[in-house]
């Protein structure tokens, strides 16, 4: 606490009041401030708002309705290579020498004596050429 004397806390003396013959001047109130800018503002913020909300969602749901169609085509994918694969096993299994000769056997085809080869770009013929119905007769 400070050592001043009490008589310089008090306050000072209120100023004299004006005498019962004066008039006070009259004066127009300011007109009351418009909160239209405030109002205007909060709507653009929401709105705002909301829009950034429908397009995360609607890229959200766009997003997941890719991801599950890629898993769909990826599962789809390993179908068809599954697939493939047993195709091409099979196919392997025909293509023996063997299995080849028996076929052609069964469509009516005789092994040929002697192979014969065409040269396109010469146009000759290499190897002996001998008609079918002349190698059959022997």
């Amino acid at each position: 606490m400070s050592a001043s004397p009490a008589a310089a806390l008090r306050r000072p003396a209120p100023a004299p009041r004006p005498a019962p013959t004066q008039r006070p001047v009259l004066r127009l109130a300011p007109l009351p401030r418009r909160r239209t800018g405030r109002l205007v503002y909060l709507s653009v913020c929401l709105v705002v708002l909301v829009g950034a909300l429908v397009a995360v969602l609607s890229i959200n749901t766009a997003l997941a309705k890719g991801a599950f169609e890629i898993h769909q085509l990826e599962g789809d994918l390993a179908d068809f290579e599954a697939e493939a694969t047993k195709l091409e096993e099979q196919l392997a299994g025909q293509t023996v020498p063997a299995k080849l000769a028996a076929k052609a056997a069964e469509q009516g085809m005789v092994p040929a004596p002697q192979a014969s080869y065409i040269l396109l770009q010469e146009g000759k013929i290499v190897g002996s050429v001998v008609p079918d119905d002349q190698a059959a007769e022997p």
